[in-house]
């Protein structure tokens, strides 16, 4: 019988402006810096403020991209549903029953 043990591994860093003791996540953008995240919060506030044209570019690029808009079919389908649901109370009971006992893994 073989167990298989992975190693847990965490880094510790000490920030170069603050001198504050931190643990970023491996592989992760916070690994590669060496100021911990209270010091990258303060630069992005200063960036923010010295950059309002660039920033505000950047939030109007991500709020185009946040949503997108359903089609017209989807909506359309999900009313409809609605519709049979408050037709067939019931019947749309019985189908709720049977998924949710057939996720839990039991028979009713």
């Amino acid at each position: 019988m073989t167990f298989k043990f992975y190693k847990d591994i965490q880094i510790i860093k000490w920030c170069e402006k603050c001198g504050v003791r931190w643990e970023p996540k491996r592989y992760s953008w916070q690994d590669r810096r060496c100021i911990c995240t209270k010091c990258v919060q303060k630069e992005i506030a200063a960036w923010q403020k010295k950059n309002p044209e660039k920033w505000r570019e950047i939030v109007r690029r991500y709020k185009k991209k946040a949503r997108s808009r359903r089609p017209p079919w989807v909506l359309h389908a999900y009313i409809r549903w609605k519709e049979w649901v408050a037709k067939h109370p019931e019947r749309r009971r019985e189908i709720a029953r049977k998924s949710y006992f057939k996720r839990k893994g039991r028979s009713p």
